[in-house]
């Protein structure tokens, strides 16, 4: 059991990272990061950024097992707050990425045959009781810590880096090549779906979604950016340039929100345009989703895709 004293000590001597004091007759020793750590000092006790030597500091003497340490009384002295760090910064403020009661259903109807009777019953009368916190955190346990994200398809699409492409990408090595294959996931959604998301920071491993640190490559790439201006100078202009269509810039809404702890960007498209064309290297072509892959139509085969895709759009209004 801890015994806390309070007492006094006088500064004897300091070094680069120890400062020496004479306390309850003897001298002993406190680390110059222990000693400073969220305390401010009045002014009058400092020397620069070293505590004065011969000044007395009000300490707490700690005992526990026979051993002693010591530490400032932060009881008298004033408690400075912690700086959080520029990848901390950015997640202050934003919103939990929330998740549709129709994908916890998906996710339900998969899981219950492999269920037994007693948990299949407790699993349906959780999802009931879904719209409550601790409910759904227990009902995501029961489906083995599944996060309830949909299931990558024709309309959805997860990245888990804004700057580094997947090993083996073929757009490894193009500048900006994973901000390119983001802007191919959301127009090919564009073009076969019309409406659908691209998670960017979420990792979908055998659909257990992990976030991945996107706040930490902002940082690193543009330390000064907010998110605003990172979505308003970086990510709008590329999206702008590559597609050359302000009418598919218009159909996106760009959500920043954190999971797990990370910042992930949410992309919504709804697109009403007719088709979404990418240039890469002077090179025009069509993305297009099949299933949970994106494909390109390049060449003479984008005048039948236009076609087909203008035919589509006819039947679909008749």
């Amino acid at each position: 059991m801890k015994q806390f004293n309070k007492t006094t000590g006088r500064i004897y001597n300091a070094t680069d990272k120890y400062y020496t004091l004479f306390v309850d007759g003897e001298m002993i020793t406190i680390t110059k990061s222990v000693m400073h750590k969220m305390v401010v000092f009045p002014e009058n006790y400092m020397d620069g950024n070293d505590l004065r030597i011969n000044i007395d500091i009000d300490l707490m003497r700690v005992t526990e097992n026979g051993r002693i340490s010591y530490y400032p009384n932060h009881s008298v002295y004033g408690l400075k707050q912690e700086q959080p760090s520029a990848p901390a910064k950015l997640l202050e403020g934003l919103d939990e990425l929330s998740v549709d009661l129709d994908n916890y259903l998906e996710k339900l109807s998969e899981q219950l045959p492999k269920m037994n009777s007693e948990e299949r019953l407790r699993a349906l009368h959780l999802f009931e009781k879904c719209d409550d916190t601790q409910a759904k955190d227990e009902l995501m346990m029961l489906l083995g810590g599944m996060r309830c994200l949909p299931n990558e398809g024709e309309n959805v699409e997860y990245k888990s880096s804004l700057s580094y492409c997947a090993q083996g990408s073929k757009y490894n090595k193009e500048r900006n090549g994973q901000l390119m294959e983001i802007t191919m996931s959301a127009a090919a959604i564009a073009n076969t779906a019309r409406r659908g998301v691209v998670y960017v920071g979420i990792k979908d491993k055998q659909k257990h979604y992990e976030a991945g640190s996107i706040e930490k490559e902002i940082e690193c790439q543009y330390p000064d950016m907010t998110l605003d201006q990172y979505t308003n100078t970086v990510l709008t202009n590329f999206i702008r340039t590559y597609t050359q269509s302000d009418s598919f810039l218009q159909g996106l809404r760009f959500q920043w929100m954190k999971y797990q702890g990370h910042l992930v960007l949410r992309i919504d498209i709804d697109f009403k345009g007719d088709f979404v064309m990418c240039n890469l290297n002077n090179s025009p072509f069509i993305p297009y989703r099949v299933g949970s892959s994106t494909y390109c139509v390049n060449g003479y085969g984008i005048i039948d895709y236009i076609r087909n895709h203008q035919n589509y759009n006819n039947l679909t209004k008749n």
